[in-house]
């Protein structure tokens, strides 16, 4: 079987996988864009942002800006730090601001035209304001995300999947101590390149988050990219 019949497979394999979660999530569409400026051979700074919606798309669930640096160890290896502010809707239905402070250590392996990846990114994320007690506290995640990517010769569209999990780091963070993963995302997309630097990403992402109750969504995600 060929490396591209192998990845068809996948896809299709995990689509019939993440559809077993929920029988009636909620939808929401997702707004992104991002830029990437090569500062040297070896640090390159990312920029993006995004809106993400609820309820049918109807409602902002939150919004944000990241910054990341990043540094090249070697050719395949990486690893790097960010910030990102979140204005955020809350328990009590109000916005409000959080910030994020993440880092991660990315890996990739190139095989002919597909590239299988991995991810771990942690992530502390802090209140600026407590309703109660546990706002005080910072959630801390661990998230693992597998990512397998493949390249069409002479073709503009290439189509990529990825797994995520979000494993809470402390127990004091874990809402459910039962529970070792707190949410899962399923996502199969397209990169469409129509420029040198341009391009654009379009997702179907189907995200479970266990956490402090079940919540499935169905989420088209649509993003733009430039490389400065």
């Amino acid at each position: 079987m060929s490396i591209s019949k192998k990845f068809a497979l996948l896809f299709f394999s995990l689509a019939s996988f993440s559809t077993v979660f929920s029988q009636k999530p909620d939808f929401g569409i997702w707004y992104g864009a991002s830029g990437e400026l090569k500062i040297s051979r070896k640090f390159s700074f990312d920029l993006s942002g995004s809106i993400r919606t609820i309820n049918n798309a109807s409602r902002v669930k939150k919004d944000f800006i990241e910054g990341l640096l990043s540094y090249k160890i070697i050719k395949h290896i990486s690893v790097a730090g960010g910030f990102r502010p979140e204005y955020r809707l809350d328990k009590d239905d109000v916005y409000r601001w959080r910030h994020l402070w993440l880092a991660e250590v990315k890996g990739s392996l190139p095989i002919g035209r597909l590239t299988l990846s991995t991810r771990f990114r942690y992530e502390n994320r802090y209140k600026t304001y407590f309703l109660d007690r546990n706002d005080e506290i910072p959630v801390a995640h661990g998230r693992y995300r597998f990512k397998a990517f493949y390249s069409i010769r002479k073709f503009p569209l290439s189509p990529f999947i990825d797994v995520e999990y979000f494993r809470p780091m402390y127990r004091k963070a874990i809402q459910n101590p039962a529970r070792f993963i707190d949410k899962e995302r399923y996502t199969y997309g397209l990169e469409y390149y129509f420029a040198r630097r341009q391009s654009m990403e379009f997702e179907y992402i189907h995200q479970v988050d266990y956490s402090p109750h079940l919540v499935a969504m169905n989420i088209l995600s649509l993003a733009y990219a430039f490389k400065f």
